[in-house]
């Protein structure tokens, strides 16, 4: 009788990453997830109890900080709950900073990933993570109510580097 579990597929390089991200998004976009407004992005799934995705606003970018050009968001609301990412590169000692914050009262810690070019794309849950990564390479931010399928997630925030 044959096995019914699929094999682990090997581990992605980071440009198979970004084309994986890249087909989702075409995905996303041919199944309706369109951006509307200025900058401002339909959330693209809703968990249980988390209410339509009409429901969330989804956006981000550069964060306007005069200390540091560099700062960079991404975050989802709904009435008084928000889950958010921000980002930003300390030349002063060369680390990168990220800050995963969950204002959600959902039973779940809010999920971000940071892609960075060459580097690949890391998860992270709420809290403050300092990283290492080699100067100047394109960065990406994206947020999550949850690491579940169905949790509502923002669109990439490109534009960053390190």
């Amino acid at each position: 009788m044959p096995s019914r579990l699929r094999s682990v597929p090997p581990r992605l390089r980071p440009a198979s990453r970004r084309r994986a991200w890249t087909e989702a998004a075409l995905a996303a976009t041919l199944l309706g997830v369109a951006v509307t407004g200025a900058g401002t992005v339909p959330a693209q799934a809703a968990q249980a109890g988390e209410g339509t995705t009409a429901s969330w606003k989804c956006d981000g970018g550069r964060v306007n900080v005069p200390s540091n050009p560099d700062y960079y968001t991404a975050y989802c609301k709904k009435g008084g709950s928000s889950v958010r990412v921000d980002f930003y590169p300390d030349s002063g000692d060369e680390k990168e900073y990220l800050y995963v914050r969950d204002g959600f009262a959902n039973g779940h810690k809010t999920v971000a990933y940071l892609s960075v070019k060459g580097e690949g794309t890391a998860r992270f849950t709420t809290g403050e993570y300092t990283r290492n990564y080699p100067e100047g390479r394109d960065a990406a931010l994206k947020v999550c109510t949850s690491g579940s399928s169905k949790a509502v997630c923002s669109d990439w925030e490109d534009g960053g580097t390190t």
